[in-house]
């Protein structure tokens, strides 16, 4: 959910430069790692489905197992954040002296396992699909969410708002960057973050 002033969104938070620029490292719903860790500190093959797109597409380029927990049923939302920064935009120009509260993301729902199933078919993988009891990944405490879907009826209303890119769209050109990544890799170079006009030449 995002609340936006007219005027706080010029002041605060990132640009939509930032936010395209940033955009190979936060496509989808980051979660934490096993055991509620950061994603960002574990092995990419220890990193899971749940974790995100980035990273699902990051260990099916490598052909290694991908692992979804609790037998990956869990339903989530993903929206590419080129539509999250139009989406920003168009509610902070309907905004005016009130703060206007609504929804931004994606109502296309997708289970984590189907998820990891799209990823390694678009990325022609050889990974294997692993299954780990919530229990062991997170503690007996633990209560997982089976599903995440937001409204974006106040959106749409508000601002006749439409999603551009497709989850699959979006898949593979995570799929390109990620590839691209891993030649770099090879010859010695790691590009973490490139332009947008770097990486549709």
């Amino acid at each position: 959910m995002s609340g936006i002033t007219k005027q706080g969104s010029r002041r605060q938070g990132a640009s939509a430069h930032d936010y395209i620029e940033a955009w190979k490292f936060c496509v989808g719903t980051a979660a934490g790692g096993r055991g509620g860790g950061s994603a960002e500190n574990q092995p990419v093959t220890e990193r899971a489905a749940h974790c995100g797109i980035r990273w699902t597409v990051a260990v099916a380029l490598r052909n290694e197992p991908i692992t979804v927990f609790g037998g990956g049923a869990q339903t989530r939302s993903f929206c590419d954040v080129r539509d999250t920064v139009v989406a920003l935009n168009a509610l902070a120009n309907r905004a005016r002296a009130d703060t206007v509260i609504a929804n931004v993301g994606n109502d296309r729902e997708i289970s984590i396992l189907d998820l990891a199933r799209l990823v390694i078919e678009r990325a022609g993988s050889r990974s294997t699909i692993r299954d780990i009891g919530l229990r062991e990944a997170y503690g007996e405490d633990f209560e997982d969410i089976r599903r995440r879907r937001p409204s974006l009826d106040r959106l749409r209303n508000l601002t006749g708002f439409k999603h551009r890119y497709t989850l699959e769209e979006t898949i593979d050109d995570l799929i390109a960057v990620e590839r691209q990544g891993l030649i770099e890799e090879k010859d010695g170079h790691c590009t973490l973050v490139r332009h947008q006009s770097e990486r549709a030449a």
